[in-house]
């Protein structure tokens, strides 16, 4: 299994957006892993497993308009985490 090497700048950046969002260590490596997991997944069509994976983080689809509403949520969270990690000369 190789070492997967994150860059400063990014690590910083997720540090900035999970303190700033009250978000865990923990949470933030969980989510990377329920991420990565569905992601692989869904490229080598592994259906069981993805839906392993969705019932066991407990995630339920989405309609086109949530997911939609979700991702302006979540970039507009980015922008300002982005913003606000410049600002305090992280990035």
């Amino acid at each position: 299994m190789p070492n997967f090497n994150i860059s400063d700048e990014y690590l910083r950046l997720i540090k900035v957006v999970s303190e700033k969002n009250n978000i865990s260590q923990d949470e933030v490596v969980e989510t990377a892993l329920e991420m990565f997991l569905k992601m692989y997944f869904i490229r080598f069509d592994m259906y069981p497993e993805l839906e392993t994976v969705q019932r066991e983080f407990g995630n339920h689809e989405l309609d086109a308009e949530q997911v939609r509403e979700k991702i302006n949520n979540d970039k507009t969270m980015v922008d300002t985490a982005i913003a606000e990690a410049e600002r305090l000369g992280l990035i």
